[in-house]
């Protein structure tokens, strides 16, 4: 059985504001690539404006905790307090990986890492320790699914802790997965 929980949360006051801001900005950089004769030059550049509001979704440059990031504790407080384990995707590096491995340090949940350019046998070393390690109740990661093979046996909880800007790409993600338990976009 899978359960898909979409959350919606208010931004805080610094993602208001630095949100606003990059929102500004955004206007007047697509105001200016709109006079460019050139739609490829458009297109590259309207990715990295989402990609630049997204991150800002996740946390404020200035801070290292956000609405996001304190219900992403609570719920894996939660699960670590029944035993169980939670693997946590996030495609950003600053204001995801990062940020998100100072909130689990600051509450003292313990995690494994997977990062983006570890060799296939450093990946199969951790996740085997994730899984073997009681005391260790998340699995961290900007990776791709396809990249790890998750046992769901002993991971019933999944978070996306971003969503991807185009929704195919999640739902691959989750196919890859093989999802059985619960899976929560934050």
């Amino acid at each position: 059985m899978t359960t898909i929980k979409d959350i919606w949360l208010e931004l805080d006051e610094m993602q208001v504001f630095e949100y606003s801001e990059a929102l500004t900005q955004s206007k007047e950089e697509l105001n200016i690539l709109f006079e460019s004769p050139n739609p490829l030059r458009f297109q590259s550049n309207i990715f990295t404006i989402i990609h630049r509001l997204k991150q800002i979704l996740n946390f404020s440059s200035f801070r290292n905790i956000s609405p996001k990031a304190n219900l992403l504790i609570e719920q894996v407080e939660a699960i670590a307090k029944n035993k169980k384990k939670a693997i946590v995707f996030t495609q950003y590096d600053v204001n995801g990986m990062k940020k998100i491995e100072k909130a689990l340090e600051m509450n003292n949940i313990k995690f494994a890492v997977g990062r983006n350019g570890v060799s296939t046998e450093e990946l199969k070393q951790t996740l085997d320790g994730f899984y073997d390690r009681r005391d260790i109740a998340v699995f961290l990661t900007n990776l791709k699914p396809s990249r790890i093979n998750i046992n769901l046996s002993k991971v019933p909880y999944v978070f996306n802790f971003d969503q991807w800007w185009n929704p195919v790409t999640q739902w691959q993600n989750d196919d890859e997965i093989g999802i059985q338990k619960l899976s929560t976009h934050l």
